[in-house]
């Protein structure tokens, strides 16, 4: 394994496997290297320096390397084979099982699970999954892509708690970062993509009762941009009269919210910070502009359209100042030589300007002068986006992947009929952020190393990205 190559000519990505009950709390992460423990409050970011209390090795049991499956597409029953034996872990309610041969032990405690209690519960399972999986059993190009919406399905129906959506697992799965916009909205454009708009109001519900206030608009998140008030309006005008009637209030908050929001002297653009981890960073961003003006023009508000022309008219002016179209106009910025050397350009590449894009507002020339920038100054990789390795301060050039807003450039691209560029995108995604044993994503995947592992926690918008991506497009993939 260690020697497989990507298509891309990269080493294989070899991530951990995680498993959890969609009705229960209980995270248990799986590691390679035999260990497994559980989700926990007192996680940090860096993967490195997470605390992870063992509960269990398998390398008791299996030692050695193993291959790993799941040999049901879009069940989670996670299979280890290796030296002439195999362990399959199944998680029931708030327990993890491992079954070696006929002995079924649960994992936490050690105490033995009658064999006929490990089927019975495994069949009750299949029919919960089977349902689960319904509005994805479609046509599919290839056997492997339908695997990987089967499986990424999975992997994000784990991640909840009922119908509370989680942005993923280990740090990832603390309750600080359960009101981040993008989770809901990667969701819900999931199921209204599969036709599943009942599955989308139920999710879209919750979240709107859960974290908006119906009277301010505010989120219950500590980073929340103005982006994504826009783009959580967007996607609320997406839905029937019948579901706009009953969580109207909460709409016309978000509305509110993002008219309130103080605009420059210079160009009358709204001012504020671009994403939660550069929340103190304050200014005029161009897709917080665009895609607060989306939402806006979503919800009929005319004001919608006088901020999308002020927002092209502000970034054809403030061009001639930089020299390039700019992801921020209160400022004026030097080309970057490359997008991943700093934090700021950093991020704009990977989120600011992908926002940019989805947001349908600009020009075709100027949705093609940012690919441009982001071709010449080395912001994608085989399709997908690279990152500044934050591990590495002051080395130049050193980067990782972050793919979770890559469905936003695609997205851009598959709507202005940049086909190779669309292709490009899910086929490298694929290739260099998925595990392709488990079919597995994280936010962030190590760009070099053999195998090389995840840089950060899965994520749901990342795992998400395949399936949304082939079902805009449904099965005309060439």
């Amino acid at each position: 394994m260690d020697a497989a190559k990507s298509m891309c000519g990269k080493a294989v990505l070899q991530g951990y496997g995680f498993l959890s009950d969609p009705d229960g709390r209980e995270v248990f992460i799986i590691e390679r290297d035999g260990m497994v423990w559980k989700q926990h409050p007192e996680l940090v970011f860096y993967l490195n320096l997470q605390k992870r209390p063992e509960i269990w090795n398998w390398h008791a049991v299996l030692p050695g390397e193993a291959q790993w499956s799941f040999p049901e597409p879009g069940f989670p029953e996670l299979k280890l084979c290796g030296n002439g034996r195999s362990l399959t872990f199944l998680c029931v309610k708030e327990q993890l099982w491992c079954r070696c041969g006929d002995d079924v032990r649960d994992v936490e405690s050690g105490k033995v699970v009658p064999l006929e209690q490990y089927e019975f519960c495994k069949r009750a399972m299949h029919t919960f999954w089977q349902e689960e999986m319904r509005p994805f059993l479609r046509e599919y190009p290839t056997p492997l892509l339908r695997d990987a919406v089967l499986n990424s399905v999975m992997f994000c129906r784990m991640a909840f708690t009922g119908n509370q959506t989680h942005y993923g697992a280990g740090f990832y799965g603390l309750k600080e970062h359960d009101g981040f916009p993008p989770t809901i909205l990667s969701v819900i454009d999931l199921y209204l993509l599969a036709g599943d708009v009942r599955r989308a109001e139920e999710l879209f519900g919750t979240y709107l009762k859960r974290f908006v206030d119906p009277e301010s608009g505010e989120l219950d998140y500590y980073g929340t941009s103005i982006s994504e008030y826009g783009m959580l309006l967007r996607w609320f005008y997406r839905f029937d009269e019948a579901f706009r009637r009953e969580y109207g209030a909460y709409a016309r908050a978000l509305k509110h919210r993002i008219m309130q929001t103080p605009v420059d002297t210079e160009y009358g653009l709204l001012i504020g910070s671009p994403e939660a981890d550069e929340r103190s960073d304050r200014g005029v961003f161009a897709h917080n502009n665009a895609q607060a003006a989306a939402g806006l023009i979503a919800a009929g508000e005319n004001f919608g359209n006088v901020l999308a022309e002020r927002l092209v008219n502000g970034l054809r002016i403030h061009r001639q100042k930089c020299g390039f179209l700019p992801w921020r106009l209160d400022d004026v910025l030097s080309e970057p030589e490359n997008f991943y050397d700093e934090r700021k350009t950093s991020y704009a590449n990977y989120r600011y300007y992908p926002e940019l894009l989805e947001s349908g507002l600009l020009p075709l020339t100027m949705e093609e002068e940012i690919i441009a920038l982001r071709l010449k100054h080395n912001g994608e990789e085989c399709g997908i986006t690279t990152m500044r390795n934050g591990r590495s301060d002051g080395v130049s050039g050193a980067y990782h992947y972050d793919d979770w807003t890559l469905w936003s450039i695609a997205a851009a691209d598959f709507r202005s009929g940049r086909v190779e560029r669309f292709n490009a995108a899910w086929q490298g995604h694929l290739a260099l952020h998925t595990s392709p044993d488990t079919l597995m994503c994280y936010e962030q995947v190590n760009a070099f190393g053999s195998p090389r592992r995840p840089y950060a926690d899965f994520c749901v918008p990342s795992q998400l990205t395949l399936p949304r991506l082939l079902l805009l497009q449904d099965t005309a993939i060439p």
